[in-house]
């Protein structure tokens, strides 16, 4: 997520690469403070072939004065391990 609310930190991030398996749906999302929160739908690429996948994510601070930071601006969040059935 780049903008007001931080950065998820996704190292496949860049689904253009058709070796990537998983990322987000959009390539940038921006939210105001006072929205309270945002999804952020996260897909898989067809390079993820036919079966399960397991991944892992956290937000990231954002670089420079006016960027997000938690736990200020958001709550900071980590998720060891997620799988993706798939289809």
């Amino acid at each position: 997520m780049k903008g007001a609310a931080g950065q998820i930190d996704v190292a496949n991030e860049d689904l253009s690469n058709p070796s990537q398996t998983v990322g987000f749906k959009c390539s940038a999302y921006s939210v105001l403070e006072s929205a309270g929160t945002v999804k952020v739908k996260i897909i898989r690429s067809e390079a993820a072939g036919n079966g399960a996948i397991t991944f892992g994510w956290r937000t990231q601070d954002g670089e420079g004065e006016a960027a997000a930071k938690a736990p200020k601006d958001y709550e900071a969040c980590c998720v060891d391990s997620v799988t993706m059935e798939a289809g």
